[in-house]
């Protein structure tokens, strides 16, 4: 069921923790809620794409299977309507963007043959400069990406130069970002060494990579990367003279005030690695090793949770990665040792109960040390990869009338908190999807509710303030149903509400009501409109829904507040190697004096954004 991918996520989300974090980089916290905002396959298929050219997954670049050659060019502006403080250059006592509210992307990929493909980009992300200048050059943009790939030529399935990703068995050792546990079978996605397609800042290598094995049962890569990585120096005195650390800073690519363009790519880090891989269709098995060099010495982190995280310039780690499959059964287990030490050990299994049932269950224990900072494994939480065990188990079943239903409930617990605090933690997560048809209608339901550990601070009069832990509760529902209008057009109606229980906070709600209208006029005009109300006592009950938009951008934003949200989505496709989309969107909470916070807080009652791609093919 195609349903089962809406784990699929594209970065460029209207979430506060669309960014992922260097220390975080190993899964997006937070996108774990935002995933229940996708319900339909076509929503589920929509970000798949997004995903894929927002760099998380790492499809092999498009060949023309025929020799020909094939160009594709994106040029993609979005900007806010109403700016917000951050670009008030007049008051010169407040930290400002040093750049326009403009958001610029561009993207050139050229195939020749079945063999050869090229891919350019360049980004500059909104309040960033179009021209850097660092250590006493000026870059092009903030980020540029070019990549060579030379595929199928004998044993070489590919060479590729440039920028690249690696992901293998499990990801214990060689990762992608991830997106927590959600109620569809969890397996490898062990995608090897591929190009990268993306504009995500902090998860790719750049250098060299070669895999070998093509049309044999066995696969063979070897990578070298050296990248820039922002940090911010941090020098102290030792013996009379001075030491220069590094802290690692966010991994969130943005370079617009003066702070953050300080650290941009200050440290280095030089990585080689590789993977062999044996096997058949129906088992398979592999080992995976990598060593790597930062430019200068690390320093951990000062919160106490991260009492375990990474110090020092040096890390090497090795791992052995077991694959099975007969018939429907499938079995999948990744052990990996980083610095001598257990990193980390994950077993999976897919098991048939009857022709239209199967169950699956997945298992993780992850020290709370010693992890990989390449890896990255579904999970629970976000931070660092490491410091969680926990079981998952879940259900599918085919009932009669095409009712589909998927279920599964997860129990996690941690050695301590990642957020300040040294107590062991616990949690659980149960979510249940139905799927029917009602005549021409479709009707989706899902429900899920979640525990965890969350901090809190105690008082009494004998003493200070004392932080400990409480236990959170949310229940999350929603119903999206879609209704033919006529031929070409359709309906989708969609409620989701959240019950957020927080503890000593007591309890808060929020819900959400939108209406979709698709509509195809004529062989080159699609028109998709929206109009959504919402309201949500606090933050921790505000409600995600899936929107459509333009390339690398998808969203699913948090609707947030008591307000209102309009959104219009025009393509035109005037011919078949020409293909325009602009988007319009508002948001507006009544009675507000100012939307938005920080930097992007704006005098007024509502947020609008605006924007435009282009996407123009040659065959």
């Amino acid at each position: 069921m195609r349903i089962a991918i809406i784990v699929i996520i594209g970065l460029h989300c209207s979430l506060a923790v669309a960014r992922a974090q260097a220390e975080d980089s190993t899964q997006i916290p937070g996108l774990e809620d935002a995933i229940q905002g996708v319900e339909s396959p076509e929503e589920a298929d929509a970000l798949a794409g997004a995903l894929e050219e927002s760099g998380l997954s790492a499809g092999r670049v498009t060949r023309t299977p025929t020799g020909k050659t094939r160009f594709e060019f994106i040029q993609l502006l979005t900007r806010r309507v109403n700016t917000g403080r951050g670009y008030d250059r007049s008051d010169t006592t407040r930290t400002t963007y040093a750049g326009s509210p403009v958001r610029a992307l561009l993207h050139a990929h050229l195939s020749i043959g079945q063999h050869v493909a090229m891919r350019f980009g360049a980004e500059k992300d909104a309040g960033e400069q179009l021209s850097i200048r660092l250590r006493d050059k000026h870059t092009f943009v903030d980020f540029v990406t070019a990549t060579l790939d030379v595929s199928n030529v004998g044993i070489l399935e590919s060479l590729i130069l440039g920028d690249f990703v690696a992901h293998w068995g499990w990801g214990l050792l060689l990762g992608r970002p991830s997106f927590g546990i959600a109620s569809r079978p969890l397996r490898p996605r062990s995608m090897g060494t591929r190009p990268y397609r993306g504009f995500n800042e902090a998860s790719f290598y750049r250098g060299a990579a070669v895999l070998l094995g093509a049309g044999r049962p066995w696969a063979a890569s070897l990578f070298a990367s050296r990248r820039n990585v922002d940090a911010t120096r941090d020098t102290t005195s030792h013996d009379d003279a001075p030491v220069t650390a590094y802290r690692l800073a966010t991994g969130s690519g943005l370079h617009r005030t003066e702070t953050e363009m300080a650290r941009r790519g200050q440290l280095y880090i030089d990585i080689v690695g590789g993977y062999v891989n044996l096997g058949t269709r129906s088992i398979e098995g592999g080992v995976a090793a990598y060593a790597l060099r930062y430019g200068g010495s690390v320093l951990q982190g000062i919160r106490p949770d991260q009492a375990f995280s990474f110090s020092g310039q040096t890390q090497w780690g090795t791992a052995l990665y077991l694959s099975m499959k007969a018939r429907r059964i499938e079995a999948h287990t990744e052990l990996a040792l980083v610095d001598g030490r257990q990193a980390g050990l994950v077993v999976g299994a897919v098991l048939p109960v009857h022709s239209l049932s199967s169950i699956w269950v997945y298992l993780r224990r992850l020290s709370q040390s010693g992890s990989s900072l390449l890896g990255s494994v579904p999970r629970s939480g976000g931070g660092p990869l490491g410091n969680e065990s926990g079981i998952t188990i879940g259900i599918r079943h085919r009932l009669p009338r095409g009712i589909r239903f998927r279920a599964s409930h997860d129990v996690h617990w941690s050695g301590w908190l990642r957020f300040g605090v040294l107590t062991p933690t616990y949690g659980h997560h149960s979510s249940i999807a139905i799927e029917t048809r009602l005549g021409s209608n479709h009707i989706r339901l899902q429900a899920s509710v979640k525990e965890r550990s969350v901090a809190t601070t105690t008082t009494d009069s004998f003493g200070p303030p004392v932080l400990t832990t409480v236990q959170s509760r949310s229940y999350r529902y929603s119903i999206l149903a879609e209704i033919p209008i006529r031929r070409f057009s359709r309906m989708n109606l969609r409620y989701a509400s959240t019950i957020a229980n927080s503890g000593p906070t007591g309890s808060s709600e929020g819900h959400l009501l939108a209406v979709d209208i698709h509509s195809r006029i004529g062989e080159w005009l699609d028109v998709v409109g929206r109009f959504a109300l919402f309201d949500s006592d606090t933050g921790d009950a505000r409600v995600y829904a899936y929107e459509p938009g333009l390339s690398y951008g998808s969203t699913i934003p948090s609707f947030s507040g008591n307000g209102e949200r309009w959104m219009l989505v025009i393509r035109l496709s005037p011919d078949h190697r020409i293909d325009i989309r602009l988007k319009y969107s508002r948001t507006r909470w009544p009675g507000r004096d100012s939307a938005g916070s920080g930097l992007d807080e704006t005098p007024g009652d509502r947020i609008s954004t605006i924007g435009g791609e282009m996407r123009v093919r040659f065959r």
